[in-house]
């Protein structure tokens, strides 16, 4: 069911932005991620990922974003990823106009994605 731009943008006053519910914390994303809670939508280009690409998650660059909403699953809560977070916050507000309740942005470097996949995580996600 999709969403009106206006409808969605009506409620993000203050409180909304204050709150922080739009994103989703490094640590609880990992936390999800070994649970198979959360898929990472990466919204990066094709020849970003030359230099870091993260092997699990989906990779649906911004501009193809519109023809490939049908590889998002929607029984999962989508954590959309791009270092700068403007490509994330359009399509999380684009999402969020096609129908995905449970879309937020993560709040996370490539960095500090990065980081969080050292053996003993990497192990746990795999025996997962």
């Amino acid at each position: 069911m999709s969403k009106d731009i206006k409808e969605v943008l009506k409620k993000m006053d203050l409180n909304f932005f204050a709150s922080g519910i739009f994103k989703i914390l490094l640590q609880e994303f990992k936390e999800k991620l070994l649970k198979n809670e959360v898929v990472l939508l990466d919204v990066r280009e094709e020849v970003e990922l030359n230099y870091l690409k993260f092997p699990f998650g989906l990779n649906i660059p911004l501009k193809e974003l519109p023809e490939r909403l049908e590889e998002i699953p929607k029984d999962k809560e989508i954590a959309v990823f791009c270092p700068g977070k403007i490509r994330a916050t359009m399509a999380y507000l684009f999402l969020l106009t096609e129908g995905f309740d449970k879309v937020k942005i993560l709040d996370a470097t490539s960095s500090e994605l990065a980081s969080i996949f050292k053996p003993p995580y990497v192990k746990k996600l795999c025996n997962g």
